[in-house]
Order: structure tokens, then C-alpha cells, then sequence
């Protein structure tokens, strides 16, 4: 199995490129703390081979956030072409590796990793989804407060599992679930109308009225005010033209690149190997003919501006917050 494109924090100096320190949704739980979020991106985990400063080759797989319609779609469409049509694979289940796929990028503090810093989630739609969910959810007793909480107010656990079943009936075996942490301290205490306040303007009045020590630790509050990131600065697309430089100079597809299992990604790596050598990287698709429908969601049907929590001020008694600790009320 490659080892993906970075170090622990998100960048290895010995390579000829450089990526977002992100948070890999590794298999088993992930314990996440959500800052802020989200914007839509198209990600492909691009699998290739590249020289180091040292003049080794190493292969890797690159987490690359591409535009819409980018070069990955035509050889994503290519590769399935030739699954659909030489291996017989029903075009309800065919896909590739090289195809994007919409993710939802977050702000987040990974507790699994030794790395305290502020990294970026891509995560998929079903987690997305979810969160939205968590974080809306009147309390069944007390219907004017929050089951659980605001999404950056406590830890959020993602199991990433593997279903060989469902892998064997529908061709893709990876499924998500998430929760909040156990224990958590805010549950049936804050009301529901905080989830209707803007983002940024509830990030502020926070911090205004010193709320946030109660939420984040001395370490993390640290790395909040010297170390931000602009979450949509490193989400910015790369574009084709920067794409087919790297993938001419540096960033070499990998064509016996496999799975976690040990799988080829590619089965019928010559044949695809001479279609893209019949390409040139100019990605003239024109040749193939009756490409297979897709069955992903198309990334234009989506908004891509930033999603925040809610679109609008409300009056709160903020003074209040810091003070009351007893009761149905804040615990601050």
C-alpha cells in the first residue's frame, strides 16, 4: 500500500510539491474537534510516483482538490470505459479510483494525532449530513434546548468501517457513522435558537464575552490565535494547466497502484496505460465513444459558497452566559 503525500503535520520537505496539513479519516474511530465549516470541494486521492530531493522514487497517493469538470472526470470516464466494456462490470457498480468525489472541508483539532495544529476534514456527504443533524437536534425532554450541542462546543467521533457485503452488492464497501463524544457536558443546556446565529458572528460573541476557555484548552485557545487558517485559502482548486504540469514533470500516475487489501486499483493497467499514452496528457477524449452514464452527483449541482451555522443575528442575553451555571442554563 502507498503511503500518502505527507508527514504526520501535512508536508514533507523532501518532496517536490507541498499539501494542506489534512486530517485523514483513517479506519476505526477518528476523534475530531470541528472549528469551523464548511466549503464543498471535489477531492481526488491521485496515485502516482514522484522523486524526492534525494533522487528517490517513491510512490505515493496525493490528496488533490480539483475544479469542476477538471482532466481527473475524462480519465475517470476513460478508466470506467474500459472497466464497462473489456471486464463486463455492470455500469450501475462500475467506478474508478481517478474519479472526484464531493467532500465537505472542515476546520478541525485531530485528537488521534500527535500533531496539535489546526489541520483541514474532507468529509463526505453522509458525515456532513450527520453533524448538521447532531447539532439540530432538540433535546426530548426540553424541547427549547439542544440535544447535544453546537458542533464546535465538543469532540465528534467518525467510525470509517469496511463491509465486505455491502462492497460484494453495490460495489463500494466503505460506510461512515459519527456521533458526539460521551460525556459531553453541554447536552440539554444550550437553547435551540443559538443554532440559527451566523457562524462567525456566535465565534465572536464568544470570544467576546470569554466563553471559548470553556470550550478549548490553553494549548488549543494558543493555536487559535497565533496559528488560524483560512479555510477557504487551502481550499482553493487546483486548476488543469497546474495539474498536467505536476503530471508531466513531477507527479507520474502509478499504474500498479493498490489498495488497502493489496488490490490493484487498475486491473487492466496496459490498456489504460496505452489510452493515455494515445492522450498525451493533452486529454483529447474525442475517441471514445459512448462513455458511461454517470452516477455520481454532479459537484455544479452544489453551492460553493461556505456553509455556515444558520444566516442571521438573533438577540441573545449574552452578559448572562458566563454567570449562570445552575438549572436549564449554559453552563459557563
Amino acid at each position: 500500500m502507498m503511503d500518502f503525500g505527507m508527514s504526520e503535520g501535512g508536508y514533507n520537505d523532501s518532496l517536490p510539491f507541498q499539501t494542506s496539513a489534512i486530517a485523514i479519516l483513517k479506519m476505526g474511530d477518528n476523534r475530531h474537534r470541528i472549528i469551523a465549516g464548511c466549503v464543498p470541494i471535489n477531492t481526488v486521492f491521485y496515485p502516482c510516483t514522484v522523486v524526492d530531493s534525494e533522487g528517490d522514487e517513491r510512490d505515493l497517493i496525493v490528496p488533490f482538490i480539483v475544479e469542476d469538470d477538471s482532466i481527473f472526470e475524462k480519465l475517470a470516464e476513460l478508466d470506467k470505459k474500459i472497466r464497462q466494456d473489456i471486464l463486463g462490470i455492470d455500469k450501475d457498480k462500475v467506478s474508478s479510483p481517478l474519479q472526484p468525489s464531493r467532500r465537505y472541508a472542515y476546520s478541525v483539532f485531530d485528537k488521534n494525532s500527535a500533531d496539535a495544529g489546526i489541520k483541514v476534514a474532507h468529509y463526505p456527504k453522509t458525515v456532513h449530513d450527520r453533524i448538521y443533524e447532531l447539532q439540530s437536534k432538540p433535546h426530548p425532554d426540553k424541547e427549547t434546548y439542544l440535544a447535544n450541542c453546537l458542533m464546535f462546543m465538543h469532540d465528534i467521533i467518525i467510525s470509517k468501517k469496511e463491509d465486505s457485503k455491502r462492497r460484494k452488492a453495490r460495489g463500494r464497501g466503505i460506510f461512515y457513522s459519527c456521533d458526539f463524544a460521551p460525556d459531553n457536558p453541554f447536552q440539554g443546556k444550550i437553547p435551540v435558537e443559538m443554532v440559527k446565529i451566523n457562524g462567525s458572528v456566535l465565534w465572536e460573541k464568544f470570544k467576546e464575552n470569554d466563553i471559548l476557555p470553556k470550550i478549548f484548552n490553553t494549548e488549543e485557545l494558543e493555536i487559535l490565535e497565533n496559528k488560524p487558517v483560512n479555510l477557504k485559502e487551502v481550499t482553493k482548486a487546483i486548476t488543469d494547466d497546474e495539474l498536467i504540469e505536476k503530471m508531466k514533470t513531477q507527479l507520474f500516475i502509478n499504474l500498479k497502484a493498490t489498495d488497502p487489501q493489496g488490490n490493484f486499483l487498475f486491473p487492466e493497467q496496459k490498456l489504460l496505460a496505452k489510452e493515455f499514452i494515445k492522450l498525451g496528457l493533452e486529454l483529447d477524449t474525442s475517441s471514445v465513444k459512448e462513455l458511461p452514464p454517470k452516477t455520481e452527483e454532479k459537484a455544479t449541482d452544489i453551492d460553493n459558497s461556505p456553509v455556515e451555522v444558520g444566516a442571521k443575528k438573533e438577540d441573545f442575553n449574552w452578559s448572562d452566559m458566563s454567570t449562570k451555571t445552575e438549572g436549564d442554563e449554559i453552563p459557563f
